[in-house]
């Protein structure tokens, strides 16, 4: 039950930082100005970010 209960930890922060509803596709421009997103990846650009349905992210690479 323990392991079960990790697995799904690993799935939630994914609900807490995306909403499907903000998903769209669509232009972006090529310049790379790195996001570092809530889901822990890192974007090109706040515009990728943002299609991508994110709720928040900070400047910079991720760790």
């Amino acid at each position: 039950m323990l392991l079960s209960g990790f697995g799904c930890e690993k799935e939630n922060p994914s609900a807490d930082c995306i909403d499907p509803d903000r998903v769209i596709s669509g232009p972006c421009t090529f310049d790379y100005n790195p996001v570092c997103g809530c889901d822990g990846k890192t974007y090109p650009n706040s515009c990728t970010a943002d299609r991508s349905g994110l709720k928040s992210w900070s400047s910079g690479e991720c760790d």
